[in-house]
């Protein structure tokens, strides 16, 4: 995984009802980084993306990582 690449996409806790970063925007992880981007919606504005480096609810999802090499 890139540093540009946030651990919630391989994270088995990455579920609404699981993580309350996703569910209510809640900072729960240890390391991360903010960056500012253009919305898409509205090109005037600005919203910011989080990259999650660091998680102590991180819990690698191993089904995805199965589907990702074919088995």
């Amino acid at each position: 995984m890139s540093s540009r690449e946030s651990i919630c996409w391989d994270c088995a806790n990455a579920r609404a009802h699981l993580c309350p970063w996703i569910a209510q925007g809640k900072k729960v992880w240890k390391r991360g980084t903010r960056y500012k981007r253009k919305s898409v919606a509205k090109s005037k504005e600005y919203i910011s993306v989080y990259i999650v480096h660091e998680c102590q609810h991180f819990k690698p999802d191993e089904e995805q990582k199965r589907k990702a090499v074919g088995w």
